[in-house]
């Protein structure tokens, strides 16, 4: 049985997927299995998973002492599970600042920097892989990252 499918005869690609897009725009299969695979990653270190019962969050706000509705408690930077305050850097420095004393973990960060600063990391990472498969064009991976900026009212 012979099957007849329809490429691109420049690039080779299936033409069903190209149509009115031009070769060097098109997202070739190997380039969208790498970018798959990153944009989960990126999902993935948004997101935080109970040790103890698998439930999954994410923070908006507060210490990065983690606890779960089923009583687990983790950190939010490190993910390591049954931790205590003590787990956190117990020097006085400014807010907002990290240690220069240790490399413990913050109580207190910004999740959206948190986040932000591992997607970086996982663009690069990314980029990387693009480039080690042969492809040279810059394509985004995953979506832009802008934090949604809280406005504080003012009473007067």
């Amino acid at each position: 049985m012979v099957y007849h499918m329809e490429t691109c005869r420049y690039c080779k690609e299936d033409w069903a997927e190209h149509i009115g897009i031009p070769c060097e725009e098109l997202e070739k299969k190997d380039e969208t299995k790498i970018r798959l695979a990153f944009e989960e990653k990126m999902t993935e270190a948004k997101i935080r998973v109970c040790h103890r019962c698998k439930a999954r969050f994410t923070k908006l706000d507060g210490c990065n002492k983690m606890t779960c509705r089923c009583g687990a408690k983790m950190c939010y930077i490190c993910r390591k599970p049954e931790i205590d305050y003590i787990h956190f850097c117990q020097h006085v420095r400014d807010p907002g600042r990290g240690c220069k004393k240790c490399k413990d973990c913050s109580l207190w960060t910004n999740p959206d920097e948190d986040e932000e600063r591992a997607i970086v990391e996982l663009k690069k990472e990314a980029q990387t892989a693009r480039k080690e498969q042969g492809y040279t064009e810059d394509k985004m991976i995953g979506a832009s990252f802008s934090p949604v900026k809280k406005k504080r009212r003012v009473e007067r």
